[in-house]
């Protein structure tokens, strides 16, 4: 599913993989009959559930090189 602007992922998470890590995302997403990010998805709810159990996830923090976190850094320092 593309991300559009009715879609409800609206967080980018980059992540780079040696050639064997993809080629095992891309095996196991394959036979899962998913897209990689479906699967990456899913094995993040599954982790969590596993170490967390039903626990609300907290608040998303800012990425660390965004506007967003410098602005929170700034106003932090300001205190």
């Amino acid at each position: 599913m593309p991300i559009t602007e009715t879609s409800e992922y609206t967080n980018r998470f980059n992540c780079v993989l040696l050639p064997e890590e993809r080629g095992k995302l891309q095996a196991l997403a394959d036979d899962a009959g998913l897209k990689e990010s479906e699967l990456v998805r899913n094995l993040i709810d599954q982790a969590y559930t596993a170490r967390f159990g039903k626990r609300k996830p907290p608040e998303v923090r800012p990425k660390y090189n965004s506007a967003e976190a410098r602005e929170a850094k700034t106003k932090r320092a300001k205190k």
